[in-house]
């Protein structure tokens, strides 16, 4: 039985489910989960479950105060500087567990710096996701990985593009490994879906990478072309442009055709993915920079029957297969959108096999359960 320490931003995310899960297939294996953390959340037991398996919480710095927030509003390469002044005060308590396993890149690099420094020997897994490889690939800035790509056991990703991405910075490839986050198959029911209609839906945080307003530039041009089409498009999801897609909406004069819901529930969320015979999340880079790894929201769709239509973006290709799987359009390509859109309704056969074929395929290739596993294997392999 191991130590096994998260180090993580913030804890818990109900973006980050991912990280329960890892955590929870650990402590199944036999492992002691531990949970070190720059701040810690609400422990809302019915929105993340039960999570009395962790053996302890504690705060990254030994003294915590408000210069946390502070940092949250410099730019990512300073307040990393900052943070590994801070991180070496306290990273001594570091040396007590058996293994780290760091989510996202910038917390990884701060523990290498400390590794570097002889604060602990503890080995580390880093796991990469998005904003992590986008934002300094778009700066220039993948250098400061450095120590990182040396002092790290092993370095996970996502998808195939960012070992890529990384592995052209200076990273081993024998430390990178591609591995997927995915989605409980046997807890998503397959349905068949009627394809009379469009009836869209998107589930998504409401920020600038999820393209939510290139799909609604793509409605009000499909709703002019097509008058004939039957069309509705439900948003669920909240963030900080929900204001101003809500005024695109109106300016493009669709906000009849469209409803934007917020946040809501897993179940809820479930119910109104069935409701859906269409699955659009049009991705695109951020002017940051920021990317998606391979978004588990396309991952559920596929599984539960509804056919998606996205963007060749990131990782996104090597979960569906344009024309197979679902249908890509380029990145801010609404007349590609709404191709897709159209052939979506006007052939409904296409539409329910390539639904199947969506299913089939994250049945092969992003089963939590296999990728669960795989895991458990890269950890034991890390404490041996």
């Amino acid at each position: 039985m191991a130590k096994v320490a998260f180090v993580l931003e913030s804890f818990p995310q109900l973006s980050e489910t991912f990280v329960l899960d890892q955590m929870r297939a650990l402590y199944s294996d036999g492992h002691k989960i531990h949970v070190i953390a720059d701040h810690f959340n609400e422990l809302d037991e019915e929105i993340f479950g039960d999570l009395s398996f962790v053996a302890s919480l504690k705060n990254r710095w030994v003294v915590q105060s408000s210069i946390f927030a502070f940092l949250g509003f410099l730019p990512w390469f300073i307040s990393s500087r900052l943070k590994v002044f801070f991180d070496l005060i306290s990273d001594s308590q570091l040396r007590k567990y058996d293994l780290l396993v760091a989510h996202f890149g910038l917390n990884g690099a701060r523990l290498a710096k400390s590794r570097s420094l002889r604060r602990f020997r503890t080995p580390i897994i880093c796991i990469f996701h998005g904003y992590d490889v986008g934002i300094p690939l778009f700066e220039g800035k993948l250098h400061h990985y450095r120590c990182l790509f040396k002092k790290a056991k092993l370095l996970l990703c996502v998808n195939e593009w960012f070992c890529e991405v990384l592995e052209n910075a200076g990273a081993s490839s024998a430390k990178l490994k591609v591995h997927r986050m995915g989605v409980n198959i046997d807890s998503i029911e397959y349905r068949k879906r009627e394809r009379n209609r469009l009836d869209i839906l998107s589930v998504c945080r409401l920020v600038e990478k999820k393209g939510i307003n290139v799909a609604l530039k793509a409605l009000s041009v499909l709703i002019e072309k097509r008058p004939d089409i039957s069309v509705n498009f439900k948003i669920v999801g909240d963030g900080p442009l929900k204001r101003e897609l809500e005024q695109q909406a109106h300016e493009l004069k669709i906000i009849n055709y469209v409803e934007f819901l917020g946040a809501m529930p897993n179940a809820t969320v479930r119910d109104f993915l069935y409701e859906a015979n269409v699955f659009i999340l049009p991705s695109v880079t951020a002017t940051n920079g920021d990317v998606e790894g391979v978004p588990v929201s396309l991952m559920e769709a596929m599984a539960s029957g509804a056919t998606v239509v996205s963007t060749r973006h990131s990782g996104i290709p090597e979960l569906i297969a344009d024309g197979v799987s679902g249908f890509l359009a380029d990145e801010f390509d609404e007349e590609g959108l709404v191709d897709a859109l159209e052939k979506l309704h006007d052939e409904p056969e296409l539409a329910s096999s390539m639904a199947l074929r969506g299913r089939l395929k994250v049945e092969a290739d992003f089963n939590s359960e296999n990728l669960r596993k795989s895991f458990l294997n890269y950890v034991n392999g890390c404490l041996m």
